[in-house]
């Protein structure tokens, strides 16, 4: 008789007096090689799919029978691959893969039978046979990396803006509206107020009666009490300086202008401001940034319940998105043709099409522009 404890290799399973096989044990994996074994399998499948054309059918969340009608179909349009056909992969939605370092686009578009430039032209003509007088900055190329959309919805957590019918990246119209006018205010009212005293600003402009209120004198304009949103989302009131509504009055006709090309709230800019699209097949790059302090910056607390300082001690977490990089693109405004001298109207010392290309090459335009992205050679 055998002493002390019975080990697995004592015990048997009979099964029909036959002795079954028996799975010897091994010993549990660690964190760090679960992670890396996770890892391995992430790469196998993305090489899979790479040799698949860089896309595949089976690696999307779409129905059975949605895969099963498409499979033979050849999608070409990159925001549905992207979007709504993306690539699901060890439960997580992947659009890029990692290589030593480098970083590369899983799912690869293709534009090269789109005519783009066609697409751009027809912009022009569609407006012109619809009563509007157009002026246009051609082949206005990005300098490195353009980023438009970041914050869109999307599977993944960035987005990229891409045209629903033809996959392409374009810059909206409102974007360059937006900018644009920003810029003109805050050029006209240069090392004259900080940032946030340009958002006081432009809810005066506004305000419909404001003109009414300058005639009337600053005493009146005294008066006024501008509510608007900082940075953190509050709702704030204050009353603009004296310093502030000085300058208002006395650059009012520059204002007054930049007024009549963009609208307020109470009537209708002279100027359209046109979708651009590309004129050049597409670049898009993949790119990453890498906050090193998220646990602070998203207010999370130790175990003590104390909030996390912004320590080296952090670890980076990797977000990865999307650019748009080499790729040239025109740009249209449009006007009626009875406002059509509204292009040739100065406001301080260059009209609305000369604004636009300043604009776009000492402010940028989309994301990220402080750190060198969304700057064009006009």
């Amino acid at each position: 008789m055998r002493s002390g404890k019975r080990t697995r290799a004592d015990k048997k399973i009979v099964v029909d007096d036959k002795i079954l096989p028996q799975k010897t044990m091994s010993a549990p994996r660690s964190p760090q090689k679960r992670n890396a074994a996770r890892n391995r399998n992430i790469q196998q499948k993305l090489q899979t799919s790479a040799q698949q054309n860089k896309w595949s059918i089976e690696n999307t969340k779409l129905p059975r029978d949605t895969r099963n009608t498409i499979s033979s179909i050849n999608i070409d349009n990159y925001s549905l691959k992207l979007n709504k056909a993306s690539q699901f992969i060890d439960d997580k939605f992947i659009f890029f893969k990692t290589d030593r370092g480098n970083i590369e686009l899983n799912v690869l578009p293709d534009y090269s039978n789109i005519p783009l430039k066609d697409i751009s032209e027809r912009q022009k003509i569609n407006l012109e046979l619809s009563g509007f007088a157009c002026k246009k900055i051609e082949n206005t190329k990005v300098d490195w990396r353009l980023v438009i959309g970041v914050g869109g919805s999307s599977v993944y957590e960035t987005s990229m803006t891409l045209h629903h019918i033809y996959g392409i990246p374009y810059i909206p119209g409102s974007a360059i509206k937006g900018v644009l006018r920003h810029f003109i205010v805050s050029e006209l009212l240069a090392n004259d107020f900080p940032d946030d005293n340009l958002n006081i600003i432009n809810k005066l402009i506004e305000i419909d009666d404001i003109e009414v209120l300058i005639k009337k004198g600053i005493e009146t304009m005294g008066n006024i009490v501008i509510t608007y949103t900082d940075e953190d989302g509050q709702s704030k009131k204050i009353k603009p300086s004296q310093k502030l509504l000085d300058r208002v009055m006395t650059g009012w006709d520059d204002l007054k202008k930049a007024r009549k090309i963009f609208g307020n709230q109470g009537r209708q800019g002279n100027v359209i401001f046109v979708d651009s699209f590309p004129i050049t097949p597409p670049k898009i790059k993949p790119d990453v940034m890498n906050p090193h302090y998220s646990d602070y910056y998203s207010g999370k607390t130790d175990k003590n319940g104390n909030p996390v300082s912004p320590a080296d001690y952090l670890s980076p977490v990797p977000i990865y998105f999307l650019t748009v990089e080499d790729t040239a693109f025109d740009f249209y405004l449009a006007a009626k043709k009875k406002d059509k001298d509204i292009f040739d109207e100065k406001i301080g010392n260059f009209n609305i099409v000369n604004w636009l290309k300043k604009a776009l090459c000492e402010h940028g335009i989309g994301a990220k522009t402080a750190v060198g992205y969304g700057y064009l050679n006009v």
